[in-house]
C-alpha cells in the first residue's frame, strides 16, 4: 500500500516481510512489523476469493453509491455500474494506492 511520498506497507508471505524489514534495517530504512494475521491487498489473499465472490454474488449492489467515493486501488472516483462483487474480490487481492485516492479526492475539494 502506498500510504504517502515516505510511507508504504509491504504484505506477503510471513518469512518474505521478515526478509523485507531484515534487508531496510540493513540499510538504515526505518521498517516495522505489523501485527495481522492477513496479508489483505496482496495476491496471499487468492485462496479465498472465490468464496467472497459467491458471497458477493447473493448481494444486490446499488448502481450508483448514494455517496461518492474514491477507489483505493487507482484512484478513479466510484459511480455507476462499477460497485459489484468483482470489483471488491479484485481490490481484496490489489494492492492500495491511498495517496493517488487522496490526491483526487483533494481535486474535488478545490
Amino acid at each position: 500500500m502506498i500510504n504517502s511520498p515516505t510511507q508504504v506497507v509491504v504484505g506477503g508471505h510471513q518469512e518474505s516481510i521478515k526478509t523485507f524489514n531484515h534487508l531496510c534495517r540493513n540499510e538504515n530504512i526505518k521498517s516495522t512489523l505489523l501485527p495481522g494475521g492477513m496479508a489483505f491487498h496482496t495476491k496471499t489473499m487468492f485462496p479465498i476469493v472465490s468464496f467472497y465472490k459467491r458471497a458477493g454474488g447473493q448481494i444486490t449492489f446499488k448502481t450508483e453509491p448514494e455517496i461518492p467515493y474514491i477507489s483505493g486501488m487507482n484512484g478513479e472516483l466510484i459511480g455507476e455500474g462499477k460497485v459489484s462483487a468483482s470489483y471488491w474480490c479484485k481490490h481484496f487481492v490489489s494492492k492500495v494506492n491511498f495517496l493517488t485516492a487522496l490526491d483526487i479526492g483533494a481535486d474535488f475539494l478545490v
